[in-house]
């Protein structure tokens, strides 16, 4: 089976691939986000050296590489979740490669354990004893007649178990990729450079708005910032490899500046936003062409019965919804998703500060017991914004914000 598994190496990871169908890799998104090419080599030493991502679901935590120039046998799909219980199953990848040039697969050996739901994300996790470490993120977990039943995605080394998507619900999410299905991928998300320029001039709606734009320099760059406001503005930058390496916000009003150096391959983050209520006028000058990114998530109106899909999609990135209520009305609100930790804010700019705001991180379970979960009764009627982040604010990934009517008591 090894010959189809594929290492994945971007400027900032490594992960394991697995070939299929068209010469296409599919690996995990956590693997290769923000990186718009990849690195592919497989055991035989083919190599291909800027092979293009072009499908990324941040809810399923899937990436689609290729298509590829190979004659290797694509890797054929099985049903794991159809197995019994402490089924022998085995791991093929690239956990922990050090030779970056000749690559060589491991493989390790466990039982199936069980099946776990991951309700609105639709994927089944294979839960599994066989070992995984950095870099074996992708690859494939085969039953003992070599066929492909899951893919490696999550480690928790606390609980010493792995989980594994079942590719019977991956398989579909690729197709519907591959066809540009946006209803069965739903946060099928791409890092763009188009449009750069150095100059931009833009305005935040409150307090929760903000503006990403996205930098793509060579290592050893120096970057100037400044911005200029009426307002009490910031702004922060974030690495590709989700650390925040520059947080600027020494003024009330006026101009703030900073600079950094460029210090790894791929794509940075720059967000600006706002410590005040009122609309902001923005100017921001770079000493380098920078993208605009849009945040398609960001001020979506949602009502009772809606549920919504969305992506943090670097650390700090938080989502903001706008909902309209009456006073007395009450609603609860389920945030789910598996690549980040969720929290989740009800914020609204009038009465005493103690009132201004409810928040809640793990009340929801979840596969993890990650998802967060509240209710809110509206103390006036009005707008409200609901605030969706990562606890850490150093995930990313996408989540499912549901918000319903809350049932009336038993009586």
């Amino acid at each position: 089976m090894s010959p189809s598994v594929a290492y994945v190496e971007t400027g900032v990871a490594t992960g394991s691939g697995i070939l299929i169908e068209g010469g296409y890799v599919i690996t995990n998104a956590h693997v290769v986000w923000t990186h718009n090419t990849a690195r592919v080599v497989f055991p035989d030493g083919s190599e291909h050296e800027d092979a293009p991502v072009t499908h990324v679901d941040l809810l399923a935590d899937l990436a689609i590489i290729g298509p590829l120039d190979t004659e290797l046998e694509p890797l054929e799909f099985g049903d794991g979740e159809a197995l019994p219980i402490a089924s022998n199953v085995y791991l093929i990848g690239y956990p922990a490669e050090l030779e970056n040039e000749n690559v060589k697969p491991t493989i390790t050996r466990g039982i199936l354990s069980r099946l776990r739901q991951s309700g609105s994300v639709g994927v089944t996790y294979l839960q599994t004893d066989t070992a995984i470490a950095g870099g074996q993120s992708g690859g494939p977990l085969f039953s003992e007649d070599g066929y492909v039943i899951g893919m490696s995605t999550f480690a928790l080394a606390s609980f010493t178990f792995a989980l594994n998507s079942s590719v019977t619900d991956i398989s579909e999410k690729v197709q519907a990729l591959l066809n540009e299905d946006p209803s069965a991928a739903p946060v099928n998300r791409r890092v763009t450079l188009e449009g750069a320029r150095t100059r931009y001039n833009f305005s935040l709606d409150n307090l929760w708005d903000a503006t990403t734009f996205v930098i793509s320099e060579p290592v050893g760059t120096e970057v100037d910032i400044s911005i200029n406001s009426e307002n009490d503005v910031n702004f922060t930058v974030v690495n590709p490899r989700r650390t925040k390496v520059l947080s600027v916000d020494s003024r009330k009003t006026g101009a703030e500046s900073g600079s950094f150096k460029v210090g790894y391959d791929g794509p940075y983050f720059l967000t600006v936003g706002q410590s005040t209520k009122g609309p902001a006028r923005v100017n921001l000058n770079s000493s380098v062409a920078i993208s605009l990114y849009k945040d398609v998530d960001d001020g979506q109106s949602v009502s009772a019965g809606q549920t919504v899909t969305g992506a943090v999609e670097f650390p700090a990135d938080q989502d903001y919804f706008i909902i309209d209520m009456v006073e007395g009305d009450s609603i609860d609100i389920l945030v789910e998703a598996v690549l980040m930790d969720p929290y989740v804010v009800v914020h609204w700019l009038s009465g005493s500060y103690p009132e201004q705001w409810i928040a809640d991180d793990d009340s929801g379970v979840g596969v993890f017991g990650w998802d967060a979960k509240l209710t809110f009764e509206a103390p006036h009627s009005g707008n409200f914004y609901i605030l969706v982040r990562d606890v850490f604010d150093n995930r990313v990934g996408g989540y499912v914000l549901s918000v319903s009517e809350t049932p009336p008591p038993a009586s």
